[in-house]
């Protein structure tokens, strides 16, 4: 709870930059342009004042009048205020650049330091809920109650956070079975399919296979279901289903 005002925004600081941060950024690079920018203008204007001088002094060699030279002494003393106005600009624009990137860095150090206490929060939490997470033994004897619907959220829960693939073989297994049992045959489909694709070695598929077969048989798949049996007998031909899927097979 300590931070949880900003939680949001510095799960993405590792990924993704804040508006904050943008912001801040936007004005460091936008002193800097006008840095560069005045910067500039200040050589131009010195190179103005370089050529002014050469005028005068081509005119002080011609010997031309004072009326002349006159305007040109007055507009080079402009030209120096200007430039040193612009210095002076300058000056100021990069001591408030260097404060915002100072700043910058500060926002950047804090919410570094914050997300590495969130990630280790967030990593205690999931240790700790795993912790809690039901065993495949306590969902069999849920199964085996008959409370399904406690089963599947364990089963449910070891399908995609088992630390073993063939714990996690086996929760989709028994999920495919809780959904054909409910007569949720699409979702029996997906489990059964995800078992097949997924795990081809799991030694839950020749079980899972006759069920998709039967579970096709109840969506009106003939073919699908003859296609599953069969598939079942040539890779499975002393499995305990052999049986049941050659009589399913002989009414096809």
């Amino acid at each position: 709870m300590k931070y949880l005002a900003l939680s949001s925004l510095i799960l993405l600081c590792s990924c993704f930059k804040t508006t904050e941060q943008i912001q801040r950024e936007q004005v460091v690079d936008n002193l800097s342009n006008q840095s560069a920018g005045t910067s500039s203008r200040v050589s131009d204007l010195q190179e103005e004042v370089t050529a002014l001088r050469g005028m005068i002094e081509e005119s002080s060699h011609k010997n031309r009048p004072e009326q002349y030279v006159k305007p040109l002494q007055e507009e080079i003393t402009l030209l120096k205020t200007r430039i040193a106005s612009q210095e002076e600009a300058i000056a100021g624009m990069k001591v408030q650049n260097d404060e915002q990137k100072k700043y910058l860095e500060q926002v950047l150090a804090t919410l570094e330091k914050m997300n590495v206490e969130l990630t280790k929060d967030s990593k205690a939490k999931k240790k700790k809920e795993s912790a809690k997470m039901g065993s495949l033994q306590d969902a069999h004897k849920l199964f085996k109650d008959k409370k399904l619907i406690e089963a599947r959220d364990i089963y449910a829960e070891l399908a995609t956070s088992g630390k073993k693939a063939a714990d996690r073989a086996e929760a989709i297994h028994y999920l495919g079975i809780i959904s054909y049992v409910e007569k949720d045959y699409d979702q029996a489909i997906a489990h059964l399919t995800a078992l097949f694709t997924d795990y081809p070695k799991s030694a839950h598929l020749s079980s899972g296979m006759l069920v998709l077969a039967k579970t096709f048989q109840k969506k009106k798949m003939k073919d699908e279901s003859k296609q599953t049996l069969t598939e079942l007998v040539s890779r499975f031909p002393k499995a305990k289903e052999i049986k049941e899927a050659k009589e399913i097979l002989s009414k096809l």
